[in-house]
């Protein structure tokens, strides 16, 4: 059997030995930094002393159609670009190569394509507040947090669009939540049932359907019937301490329910705009809607008039909330130091959360 040929190292990996070697770094810490094999770290230095060149031998074989300088623009277009399909890739780097050359040369960099993360649009004004905000509450502790009434809506719908767009990037979260990377995800409306859920530490109150019209009564009496007796549940400390989470939604900020919460001597935090990432109960909505599928996988199939879907969704998505354990809310309590960092160092924009 032949031997397998020795790959030769990108322009990339070479730069970055020489960078850390030129800063007296040893093999395996060279290696360790680079995602290199020690033994390939060694080889190519041993090579490049023999050699007295840190350039790669010709080889045999078709030569190669671009230069560095060509493979660098490619690069540097992915990069910028990073949306765009490959094909128009090469016509924006004017380049005569196939796609699946452009993609082995990209893959040479260290660039793929990825699935695009999805968040909600951020203005300059979000992000400021956003920032701010993270500033704010930068040094609470985790026991600070479990003070807080966690709440909001979710949609949940039959089914959800699988689709999603493949964006250029290197791997890893550096790249992945920059604002080129991402897909902002408007609000839109549909066919669907809304619930509302609150919890506080590892204890969560009944899941509320929202049936009919949407608007501020509708909130407050979803309030009076769920939020006030779940934290008239709560021990007496808890009671003492509670401060109640919402978003900057309409019917949450509307005159009769801010006076309904002082009328209940409910404390309500400030909150920044478009920020379900500092939201823990974002991940439980995530939850309920993976189990309501994995534990009723007919859900797609569900027939009727719409209201008759809402009411089956309804009856499902109760019992699926009354499975999802404390063990979960104490890990999303615990997150939520972790979050507000990641908030102040993106400078408030997207996070990984």
């Amino acid at each position: 059997m032949a031997p397998t040929p020795r790959r030769e190292l990108t322009e990339h990996e070479k730069g970055m030995i020489e960078a850390y070697r030129n800063t007296g770094c040893k093999i395996n810490e060279i290696a360790h930094a680079t995602n290199l094999k020690p033994t390939t770290v060694k080889s190519f230095l041993q090579r490049v002393k023999k050699r007295g060149s840190w350039e790669n031998l010709s080889r045999v074989g078709r030569p190669r159609k671009t230069s560095i300088t060509d493979d660098r623009l490619l690069v540097r277009k992915a990069q910028i670009l990073s949306s765009i399909p490959l094909k128009q890739l090469r016509a924006e780097a004017n380049s005569s190569l196939s796609v699946k050359t452009i993609r082995r040369r990209l893959a040479e960099n260290n660039i793929r394509k990825w699935r695009a993360a999805r968040r909600p649009r951020l203005t300059k004004g979000h992000v400021e507040k956003r920032y701010k905000w993270a500033k704010e509450h930068l040094k609470w502790t985790e026991a600070d947090w479990r003070k807080i009434g966690w709440s909001d809506e979710c949609s949940v719908e039959k089914s959800a669009d699988p689709r999603g767009v493949w964006v250029s990037r290197h791997p890893g979260k550096k790249e992945k939540y920059l604002p080129k990377n991402v897909i902002p995800k408007d609000k839109s409306g549909g066919v669907s049932l809304m619930v509302w859920g609150c919890f506080i530490g590892d204890k969560k109150s009944q899941l509320a359907p929202m049936y009919g019209k949407q608007n501020a009564d509708a909130y407050i009496v979803i309030l009076r019937e769920n939020l006030i007796p779940f934290i008239e549940t709560l021990p007496q400390h808890v009671q003492r301490d509670f401060v109640f989470q919402q978003d900057n939604a309409k019917i949450h900020t509307a005159f009769r329910t801010m006076d309904f919460f002082e009328e209940h001597s409910v404390i309500v935090m400030e909150w920044p705009p478009n920020s379900p990432d500092m939201n823990p109960i974002e991940h439980v909505w995530h939850c309920l809607k993976t189990t309501l599928h994995r534990q009723f996988p007919d859900t797609p199939l569900l027939g009727g008039a719409p209201d008759t879907v809402r009411r089956s969704l309804g009856e499902r998505l109760i019992v699926v909330w009354d499975s999802i354990g404390a063990e979960r809310l104490d890990r999303l309590i615990a997150s939520m130091p972790r979050r507000v960092r990641a908030l102040y160092e993106a400078k408030g924009w997207y996070t990984p959360y």
